[in-house]
């Protein structure tokens, strides 16, 4: 895909978009798995290069329609993946068709998007134990990054900061849920805004606003 989109005239780039639009609404029900991967990952690869490129906006706003057109045929992975991606060109720079796309994620698909999130963050960091006790004279770990998750968090707390989670559905734990609320916390405080199971007390909105929580008490 980027090998030809790259390969084209730029008076053409549009064209070519709106041409690759067409043909995946129409064939995008006929997808087995195999083939939904495929096209996903071609759309994220070239997603990621353009958010770092001075690309102009119309080929940008087409990538995220692409995107969004295929969003409910992705698996978690994916579907966590393209969030992230979405996320990271919120952050940089907020146009009006990634502000337009991020509120059309329903709740279902942000809680698996979290739930697959905070699953690959403690693995990671399970990983990186391991290996600390493995090479515990050299010292040689990976890198815990957490960068995608305090994207989800960013994300939540502004299009989504009514979600409730249950440590009980998904197979999600006490730990993958503590983890979310101790990231909540951290942009709350940053942010200057109530931190956990608090509540908004601003009587120019909506009184008594819960702050994103859990439908189970599983801290005391």
């Amino acid at each position: 895909l980027e090998g030809v989109f790259n390969a084209l005239p730029n008076e053409q780039e549009l064209d070519y978009f709106d041409s690759y639009f067409k043909a995946l609404k129409e064939i995008s029900t006929k997808w087995n798995e195999q083939q939904s991967e495929r096209v996903f990952n071609a759309l994220i690869f070239v997603s990621k290069h353009s958010i770092n490129t001075n690309n102009d906006e119309d080929k940008d706003r087409k990538l995220v329609e692409l995107l969004e057109l295929i969003s409910t045929k992705l698996n978690d992975k994916q579907l966590y993946l393209l969030v992230i991606n979405l996320l990271e060109r919120a952050k940089k720079k907020c146009v009006y068709y990634v502000q337009y796309a991020l509120p059309k994620i329903s709740e279902d698909m942000w809680k698996r998007a979290i739930i697959c999130g905070l699953k690959e963050n403690i693995q990671m960091k399970n990983e990186n134990t391991l290996m600390n006790k493995q090479n515990s004279n050299n010292r040689i770990c990976k890198i815990d990054n957490d960068t995608s998750i305090r994207l989800l968090v960013f994300g939540l707390m502004i299009f989504n900061p009514r979600i409730q989670l249950s440590f009980d559905e998904n197979n999600t734990n006490f730990d993958d849920l503590n983890e979310l609320i101790r990231y909540c916390d951290k942009q709350a405080v940053e942010w200057k805004f109530p931190t956990h199971q608090s509540k908004w007390n601003n009587s120019t909105i909506d009184s008594d606003i819960q702050y994103p929580c859990l439908n189970n008490e599983i801290e005391q």
